[in-house]
């Protein structure tokens, strides 16, 4: 989705509706720390109650629902779904929307909420503990890299730009999407 709003980010416009699966999601607090932690670009609205839900009649998570720049229900998909045919298909509506004279370019007046504080780690998920070599690792999911520290939690490496995206060089430049994973390697290339 990320990809279709950056291609699309003049002609579409992209809300968010939450509705909890399990107890826990439904709790507004929690929902803007997944917010905050997965770098959601759009506006999300907490659908707690299922009001919006029930409106839409929605019956799959995720469902997407497509609105003309009029404000009507074109469209709707449930479940899952490749990018490419939602690529085109946005071509078609931005078209045909463009040649009605509907689309409206200018930017929407929204700004995404950033964490308050910085820390030195932002959402970390996993840690590895290497007693022998004195060292953890701990993925620094919202960082976008891994850390590693001696066992007194000193940094003693970072393994990461700390931008977004997925690569593969030595470990010095190395990142992933999420650093979710965590593994020791005793190969050449890294000095851990």
């Amino acid at each position: 989705m990320r990809k279709l709003e950056r291609k699309w980010s003049r002609e579409l416009a992209v809300v968010g509706i939450h509705s909890p699966k399990f107890l826990s999601e439904r709790e507004t607090e929690s929902v803007r720390a997944a917010i905050l932690r997965l770098e959601v670009g759009h506006p999300v609205v907490n659908d707690r109650d299922f009001r919006i839900w029930q409106a839409y009649g929605v019956r799959a998570w995720p469902t997407l629902m497509f609105v003309d720049p009029r404000g009507r229900v074109i469209g709707k998909h449930e479940g899952e779904f490749s990018l490419e045919p939602f690529d085109e298909l946005l071509r078609r509506m931005v078209e045909e929307f463009d040649a009605a004279g509907w689309l409206d370019r200018r930017p929407l007046p929204f700004e995404r909420e950033r964490r308050p504080d910085p820390t030195p780690l932002r959402f970390p998920g996993k840690v590895l503990a290497d007693e022998a070599g004195g060292r953890l690792f701990v993925s620094d999911t919202g960082g976008h890299r891994i850390v590693v520290a001696d066992l007194e939690g000193r940094v003693r490496q970072v393994v990461g730009s700390g931008a977004p995206g997925l690569g593969r060089a030595r470990s010095h430049a190395a990142w992933s999407s999420t650093s979710q994973r965590t593994a020791e390697s005793s190969c050449a290339p890294c000095s851990w």
